[in-house]
């Protein structure tokens, strides 16, 4: 999932790169992959992994929080938004999901072959 997600992430980085004072934006973009049985717990979905690209902070540190993102994706009263986390993935949809399918299709025949190799000692 890392790898199909990848594109997504370096496409927002440059997006962000484009803006001008971000405030420091652009160091708090991540790309999280979790199967961990907390993580999936908290999402509320069914789901046997998560996989995520994020800008922000969830919480308050050096005095900024993730409303920052916010202001600079929608934006505000004094500035105009400029989505750098919607233009990485506008236009994008069907790549991203080609490359989750052909993610997982090939995870499913690792683990089908592991099966097997199991099975037959």
């Amino acid at each position: 999932m890392r790898k199909a997600l990848t594109p997504v992430k370096s496409r927002l980085d440059d997006n962000l790169a484009s803006i001008k004072d971000t405030g420091g934006l652009a160091e708090t973009t991540r790309l999280t992959v979790s199967a961990a049985a907390k993580q999936l717990e908290r999402s509320g979905k069914k789901a046997a992994m998560l996989a995520k690209v994020t800008m922000g902070r969830t919480r308050k540190v050096d005095g900024k929080t993730g409303h920052q993102a916010l202001q600079v994706e929608y934006g505000n009263i004094k500035i105009k938004g400029q989505a750098p986390l919607g233009r990485s993935i506008e236009g994008h949809e069907e790549t991203v999901i080609r490359d989750l399918g052909k993610e997982w299709a090939a995870g499913i025949h690792n683990e089908a072959r592991k099966a097997r190799q199991k099975n037959r000692g």
